[in-house]
């Protein structure tokens, strides 16, 4: 092994063990219409929760079959015979292609392609157009509308209007350069995008989307709070959580009433917490979700 590469794999491995660090959600299904969910997987120390890996679809079939994607995925996947490949190549619903690339036959792809497509988990999943090459302007509108709350189409120069779309300098995708080494520090071009963020974000879908606000607003020297109540309630309303009081009333139960939320809240503080974790989360992916641009 030459020096340059051992260097690499350092500086590579020393950025995935970061990222490693910093990632939360560990059970995400990544659909790619190339490789790159498989590196990410990998360079994450993942298990293959989703079955496009080790494959190509064009990003015309990509779209599609997520237009379709039930269909799709329910479909079987039949072998393209004398397709002029040196791989194995599959054609499933609507006669969309599947490029099966890595495999060294077509029954090799099709069990793994069956076998994982059994994890797949559409309430921690993350959609990623990883080898458009530019001209298609109505390709990405197709794509910015798919009905995925993420999605990412990464483009080789900016686009104006498509939001799901993330600029990615030096990529080119004719020339697969997607996982190019681009800077001393090791840094990929892919890495120029937070994937780590995109799929810690995926997890809110999994968690109940409920937020309890404890209020004192009926109780004396208390009354002036119910302006901020109502404002926290409807920021929090805003990123899709169902909100509610527990009113503390005023009278003469009201000390039993105060010690009896109290009480519960301490019986009920890993749901407390878990509910905090889940605000905090939604709050932080909003931000980022503005930043990169996703739909």
């Amino acid at each position: 092994m030459g020096i340059q590469k051992r260097v690499l794999d350092f500086l590579h491995d020393r950025i995935n063990a970061k990222n490693r660090e910093r990632l939360n959600n560990t059970t995400p299904t990544l659909i790619c219409s190339n490789c790159a969910g498989g590196f990410i997987y990998h360079w994450l120390g993942l298990q293959f929760r989703s079955p496009f890996i080790n494959l190509f679809l064009t990003p015309e079939d990509f779209v599609k079959a997520l237009e379709n994607f039930d269909e799709f995925i329910d479909t079987p996947i039949q072998e393209v015979k004398d397709s002029g490949k040196d791989y194995p190549v599959g054609v499933g619903a609507l006669g969309i292609k599947v490029y099966f690339m890595h495999y060294k036959s077509f029954a090799e792809a099709i069990e793994k392609w069956n076998e994982r497509k059994q994890r797949i988990n559409k309430n921690n999943m993350g959609v990623m157009l990883s080898n458009y090459a530019g001209g298609g302007y109505e390709l990405l509108k197709r794509f910015d509308a798919l009905p995925y709350a993420h999605k990412v189409v990464f483009v080789p120069e900016p686009v104006e209007g498509i939001k799901s779309a993330v600029y990615l300098k030096n990529y080119d995708a004719s020339r697969k350069n997607l996982y190019r080494t681009i800077s001393i520090t090791g840094k990929r071009c892919i890495d120029q995008f937070d994937y780590v963020n995109f799929i810690n974000c995926l997890e809110e879908e999994k968690h109940e989307k409920k937020v309890e606000i404890i209020s004192m607003q009926q109780v004396d020297n208390y009354g002036s709070v119910v302006l901020q109540a109502y404002s926290l309630k409807k920021m929090i309303e805003s990123l899709g959580f169902e909100v509610f009081f527990a009113d503390i009333e005023k009278g003469k139960n009201e000390k039993t009433e105060l010690y009896s939320v109290q009480k519960g809240m301490l019986r009920e503080m890993r749901h407390i917490k878990i509910r905090s974790n889940i605000l905090a989360k939604n709050l932080w992916c909003a931000s980022e979700a503005k930043l990169y641009k996703l739909g």
